[in-house]
């Protein structure tokens, strides 16, 4: 009866407990329920002489800069542990819960807390003794290095270069829970994104104006390209200006990057002008095509950092902002609009120019775009609802009523209990249980005899 009474007050447990009292008797034989209840009662006594369960809060950081451009961030997770079931610390024998917390294991040098670990085989990352740094789930790595042992374990002198530069390490802060028992489970993190300014490529662009079919001047954005042979406008932006296509057998075709090449759909013969000078105007013929290229720039730039370009007129006044771009004017035209003077954005080697043209200022080359900073917070907890709180009280509170057992059942137990045995195999062997009353069956052989002389007769025909 001590198996089904101990079987039934381990499942009543916590599994830190259950894993605590199998880790005290760790013999082959059996634990007995006196011994179990001892156990208990001892924990009891833990628990009552330590008035605040304490609580520790593990923090992981697993975010490394690996590029200026990417994203680095942190990630903390909280979680809630009882500290009144810890092991003792393998080096001074003290209950303070991971070996990292140990003060006199932070005293070794590196070489001699590698050497311990190692003894005891313990996992190099987290510094546990439940399983090897092959199968450790953390997901923190050395904060020196990036490398995945733990940082108590980084050799100043190592040979291993720092891929990159790990956040700053933090002291777990201690939270006491005054109420005396296990509170719920809460998981919180908080991701902080912070992206440094990379930067992008400006194109030229500038703003003309066309000539519609009624006479009206519209603004059309162009794409200046040195190293076009042809220039091209849009589809759409020709029905806009209601001009008329020339549809010719003899088109040209289109080749791109990686010798992709596509048929145009005709040309159309336009005459532009300047923005700031209407005497300037230039006729070109413009292949009509679906699509010159994508919105540009492909991203918003950071205007403030060009301040050298704020007293210029410039060519486009949204080249800061993604735009379409309706006309592409190529290296036939190209070199009239440009002009001798030029502006440099700032003293980096890096910085923007600005080319002066016919049409405006043109900006091209290397440009920061707009800071990115995002930050993102989550907290879920996980409630039990409260229809399954109360089920759960009903069946701890309710008594256990065991069933009436009936003479038939009774007499099935006690044959059972009295010619169960086990063979010389293994294998267990116990008698059928039958009705000692065979009376009450009645005379069935009379009916039985009918039957099977009915039978003989239906296959004998």
């Amino acid at each position: 009866m001590d198996v089904v009474f101990l079987h039934i007050a381990l499942k009543k447990l916590d599994p830190d407990t259950v894993r605590a009292f199998e880790m005290e008797h760790r013999s082959s034989e059996m634990p007995s329920f006196h011994s179990f209840a001892s156990f208990v009662r001892d924990q009891i006594k833990v628990m009552q002489r330590s008035p605040n369960v304490k609580q520790e809060i593990k923090r992981c950081v697993d975010r490394r800069q690996t590029q200026p451009s990417k994203i680095a961030g942190s990630l903390t997770y909280v979680t809630a542990t009882s500290a009144s079931l810890q092991h003792a610390c393998i080096v001074c024998k003290d209950k303070h819960g991971n070996l990292y917390n140990c003060a006199t294991f932070r005293k070794y040098s590196p070489s001699e807390r590698y050497k311990l670990v190692k003894t005891n085989n313990l996992c190099l990352n987290c510094l546990s003794d439940k399983h090897l740094v092959a199968k450790c789930n953390s997901r923190s790595v050395c904060s020196t290095c990036a490398r995945k042992y733990h940082t108590l374990l980084h050799f100043e002198n190592s040979n291993i270069a720092a891929s990159s530069k790990a956040d700053k390490e933090f002291t777990p802060t201690k939270v006491n829970d005054s109420s005396g028992r296990p509170g719920d489970v809460a998981l919180c993190s908080l991701a902080n994104m912070g992206a440094q300014p990379p930067s992008t490529v400006l194109l030229g662009t500038a703003r003309i104006l066309v000539r519609d079919s009624r006479g009206n001047e519209q603004s059309v954005r162009t794409l200046l390209d040195s190293g076009a042979q042809n220039s091209f406008i849009t589809r759409q932006c020709y029905q806009r200006l209601g001009l008329v296509i020339n549809r010719s057998l003899s088109c040209p075709v289109e080749k791109g990057i990686g010798g992709t090449s596509k048929a145009s759909q005709g040309y159309i013969n336009l005459k532009f002008y300047s923005r700031i000078d209407r005497n300037v105007n230039f006729d070109i013929n413009a292949l009509v095509v679906d699509r010159v290229t994508e919105r540009l720039p492909t991203v918003s730039v950071d205007t403030s950092a060009m301040i050298e370009f704020k007293n210029l007129t410039l060519a486009d006044d949204t080249y800061a902002v993604p735009g379409n771009i309706d006309m592409l004017i190529g290296a036939s035209l190209f070199p009239h609009l440009l002009l001798n003077n030029k502006v440099r954005g700032n003293s980096s080697h890096t910085a923007p120019y600005a080319l002066e043209t016919v049409l405006g200022y043109v900006i091209v080359g290397s440009a920061p775009i707009m800071d990115s900073i995002s930050a993102t917070s989550y907290c879920g907890m996980a409630v039990e609802p409260l229809e399954s709180l109360v089920r759960k009280f009903w069946e701890m509170e309710e008594v256990n009523v065991p069933p009436i057992a009936s003479s038939d059942d009774r007499l099935c137990e006690e044959i059972n209990v009295r010619t169960t045995v086990r063979d010389r195999d293994g294998r267990y062997s116990v008698a059928l249980p039958f009705k000692g009353d065979v009376l009450s069956l009645g005379d069935s052989r009379q009916m039985a005899e009918k039957r099977f002389y009915s039978l003989e007769l239906k296959r004998s025909l």
